[in-house]
C-alpha cells in the first residue's frame, strides 16, 4: 500500500513557545498572523492597493463598453478600485472592531456568513493580481513621492505590486495551509468550480483531503505570482494558466473563513 502524500511542511529553523514569533525557511512569521490570517491578509493588501491606485495612471474613467475591452487596464476604473478595496476593508474590519454588522446583519465568517460585495471584490482582485504592475499601468514618481504620511513600499515594489503582495503574504500562507486541519463551514457545497463527492457519501474525511488540495492549490498559485518570469502575449494580457487563476479564485472564495481558532 503506498503512503499517503502529506501536505508540504515549511522547514521549521527554531521555535519558541514563549514567543509569537516561529523561524520559517529563514524568515520570521508572526504565530497571530497564521492564527488570523484572513486579517493579516487584508491589512496587508488593502494598503498596498490604496498606494497603487493612488500612483497608478487609469485609462479608464467612464464605464467602456465590453466589446473590444479585455485588459484591466481598459476598463477598471479608479471608483472600481476604489470599491474593491472598501469591500476587502471589510475583513479588517470585522477584526478591529470584535465582529461587523452589514446591511442589519451580524456577520459571523466562521459560521459561514458571507457578503456578495466582499467576495465579488476578492475574485475581482483574484482577476487583475497578475496585472498590478508597470507593464499595465503606467506609474508616477511624483505621485509616488507626494505623500506626506509616506508610503507602505518603494517606488519599485509599488510597479511590481503583484510580486511585492506575493511576497509578504506567501510565508504565512504556508504555515496557515501545514496547520489548517478542517475545512470551512459548508464546504462541500461551496468549493469553487471543483466537483467533491456527493454530500450524502461525504466523510469528514474526505472533506478533509478535499480542503488540503484547495490549500495546496492556493500556496501553489502565490508561489507562481512570487517566482514568476511575466510573459506578455501577443494581444497584451499576462500569460497565466488556468490553474493558476484556480487556486487565486480559491483563495478569494475562502479568505474570510481562513482562521484557526
Amino acid at each position: 500500500m503506498k503512503n499517503k502524500k502529506r501536505k508540504k511542511t515549511p522547514k521549521y529553523v527554531e521555535v519558541q513557545y514563549w514567543s509569537t514569533m516561529m523561524m520559517v525557511d529563514d524568515e520570521l512569521v508572526d504565530r497571530i498572523n497564521v492564527w488570523e490570517f484572513y486579517y493579516f491578509a487584508a491589512a496587508t493588501i488593502v494598503p498596498l492597493l490604496e498606494d497603487f491606485m493612488d500612483v497608478a495612471e487609469f485609462m479608464a474613467y467612464d464605464k467602456p463598453r465590453l466589446v473590444g475591452c479585455s485588459l484591466p487596464e481598459e476598463y477598471v476604473t479608479p471608483d472600481d478600485f476604489g470599491n474593491m478595496i472598501s469591500a476587502i476593508s471589510l475583513l479588517v474590519r470585522y477584526n478591529n472592531e470584535g465582529g461587523l454588522v452589514y446591511e442589519g446583519r451580524d456577520i459571523d465568517f466562521e459560521r459561514g456568513d458571507s457578503i456578495a460585495e466582499l467576495t465579488n471584490a476578492l475574485h475581482q482582485f483574484a482577476n487583475l493580481l497578475p496585472y498590478l504592475n508597470d507593464r499595465h499601468f503606467t506609474m508616477s514618481e511624483e505621485r509616488y513621492d507626494d505623500a506626506p504620511a509616506g508610503r507602505h513600499c518603494s517606488f519599485d515594489e509599488l510597479c511590481n505590486l503583484d510580486k511585492t503582495i506575493a511576497r509578504r503574504i506567501f510565508n504565512t500562507l504556508q504555515v496557515f495551509a501545514a496547520y489548517s486541519l478542517f475545512p470551512p463551514p459548508n464546504f462541500e457545497r461551496r468549493f469553487y468550480s471543483c466537483p467533491v463527492p456527493d454530500t450524502s457519501l461525504t466523510k469528514d474525511c474526505v472533506l478533509r483531503d478535499e480542503w488540503n488540495k484547495a490549500i495546496e492549490a492556493m500556496v501553489e498559485s502565490w508561489r507562481w505570482i512570487l517566482e514568476r518570469k511575466p510573459v506578455v502575449t501577443d494581444n497584451g494580457c499576462e500569460n497565466v494558466p488556468e490553474e493558476i487563476y484556480y487556486g487565486l479564485h480559491l483563495f478569494a472564495e475562502y479568505l474570510p473563513e481562513m482562521q484557526n481558532d
